[in-house]
């Protein structure tokens, strides 16, 4: 049987695959569900894991905590005293865990080395001799990866989100850029601000949800903003081009939409 099993919801398999790696590095024998076998009965067979794992590694996060399986696994290693609960986001925990000692992953990086209280853990749980880990190579090659996840798995999110917001505002604010000479300025910009924000509100929301509300609140003003120079970009253009030319920027802007709320989701996926 494996010394480890890990729970985790499927949206943090990542994380899972990261925090698998790393103990198999150590030699940890680690079982989760990509062992289960074609046509297993696998309720069945995370229980007989369970039962006999010595350490159960519980990845908490917002998804998790609202899985079923997650809290029922989460459960009955704690009954078996061989939960090691870990958090990698700031989610409130579920009401019978909050008050047990919880290894703080926020911020660590898939790449990285475990911390050593996650080592020290399994290995109290394991009967195994803990030596703490000499990360002698960590300055020279963890800060690129940290910088390279961070780049690709969550900035590259936000910018083409506000990139989509950008194409989103400018077809959005057809209507209003044609009938602003029917209107006071003043009126049409407080128009505008609305719709910039309730854009701003339904493609950046999945960029946004998972950050801090400091960074969130200033990245949605930027979407404001950026939806606001939409509406005069779309205003300028209403009054310089002819129909026939105008529409051509409206397809332009309709594909530019399209294909950056799916460049979004895509790096949304990976983070």
């Amino acid at each position: 049987m494996p010394e480890v099993f890990i729970s985790y919801s499927s949206k943090d398999r990542d994380v899972a695959a990261a925090i698998a790696k790393e103990l198999t590095r150590h030699n940890i024998e680690v079982w989760w569900d990509t062992e289960l076998l074609g046509g297993e009965n696998y309720r069945n067979k995370i229980a007989q894991v369970i039962a006999k794992a010595p350490a159960t590694i519980v990845i908490w996060s917002k998804s998790s905590t609202e899985s079923e399986w997650v809290v029922g696994e989460a459960s009955a290693a704690r009954e078996r005293k061989t939960l090691i609960p870990v958090q990698i986001d700031r989610s409130v925990l579920p009401l019978d865990f909050r008050n047990l000692n919880t290894i703080d992953l926020s911020a660590w990086v898939a790449g990285e080395p475990l911390p050593d209280m996650v080592l020290k853990a399994i290995c109290e749980k394991t009967d195994r001799i803990f030596t703490p880990e000499k990360h002698i190579h960590q300055s020279g090659s963890s800060l690129p990866r940290s910088f390279t996840r961070s780049w690709y798995a969550d900035f590259e999110c936000l910018l083409f989100s506000l990139i989509a917001q950008g194409f989103g505002s400018c077809v959005t604010m057809i209507p209003l850029a044609i009938y602003t000479e029917k209107l006071h300025m003043a009126l049409a910009v407080m128009i505008a601000i609305l719709n910039a924000t309730i854009t701003a509100a339904i493609i950046m929301r999945p960029a946004l949800s998972p950050k801090r509300l400091g960074v969130a609140a200033a990245w949605f003003a930027i979407a404001i903003a950026t939806g606001v120079a939409g509406y005069f970009l779309t205003l300028s253009f209403w009054r310089i081009l002819p129909l026939n030319e105008y529409l051509v920027f409206v397809g332009f802007w309709s594909l530019g939409l399209i294909i950056m709320l799916d460049v979004a989701r895509r790096a949304d996926s990976s983070m």
